[in-house]
């Protein structure tokens, strides 16, 4: 083989290597925008059976919407575990570990944020625990942020999220305590800033692959 040969062989290499790299960027990013289309679907499409649910069985209580967003909170997990799941432990295992297992400091993101939020329904009027779950959200996607920005995961999407989601909330709660429909501006509102933050993760995960 002569020299030439061997610098295309080299250089292809390199291309190779680079495409790979690439590759799992994207499906990182990738992955990461399927999660809020998955969670924001599935959290409000909870929320909306089970408010709809309890409507026909009678059950009136502010706490319906709560559980709506648990139940929607575990279907979404357990439809990420099965989709993005594999890809992220392959990726681990190829020596990515900004994809290695974040679902504890996910999961205490989450509980830090809904119990700070919940702690002072004791004192707050009856409609508050209802909607509640919304400045929840924000302040759980902030922490999440904040735990993942250091770790090389796209976290941009999340600062978006938490952003929008933060400063919208003052109207959440101000259309629940002055015509009770709170909770259903802050599902269309959900679905839109979940639609916003996974279209910018697709974004990121396109310019990835392409290198840009």
């Amino acid at each position: 083989m002569n020299t030439s040969q061997n610098e295309e062989t080299v250089e292809e290499l390199a291309r190779l290597a680079s495409l790979a790299r690439r590759t799992a960027a994207f499906l990182g990013a990738a992955t990461g925008a399927y999660t809020f289309f998955a969670y924001g679907m599935g959290i409000i499409g909870s929320v909306i059976v089970l408010a709809a649910l309890a409507a026909l069985a009678g059950v009136e209580s502010s706490w319906v919407p709560v559980v709506g967003v648990i139940v929607g909170a575990v279907f979404s997990t357990l439809a990420v575990v099965f989709v993005a799941g594999p890809v992220w432990r392959y990726l681990a295992s190829q020596g990515f570990q900004e994809f290695d297992s974040g679902s504890s400091r996910t999961w205490l993101s989450f509980g830090v944020g809904f119990s700070a939020v919940y702690a002072v329904s004791p004192i707050a009027p009856s409609w508050y625990p209802g909607v509640a779950w919304y400045p929840g959200l924000a302040l759980s996607l902030a922490l999440l942020y904040i735990v993942f920005r250091r770790g090389g995961v796209e976290v941009k999407p999340l600062l978006l999220a938490a952003t929008l989601l933060a400063a919208t909330s003052p109207l959440v709660l101000w259309a629940e305590a002055s015509s009770a429909v709170g909770n259903v501006l802050a599902s269309g509102l959900v679905l839109l800033v979940y639609l916003a933050a996974g279209t910018y993760a697709m974004r990121v995960a396109a310019k990835r692959l392409l290198g840009d």
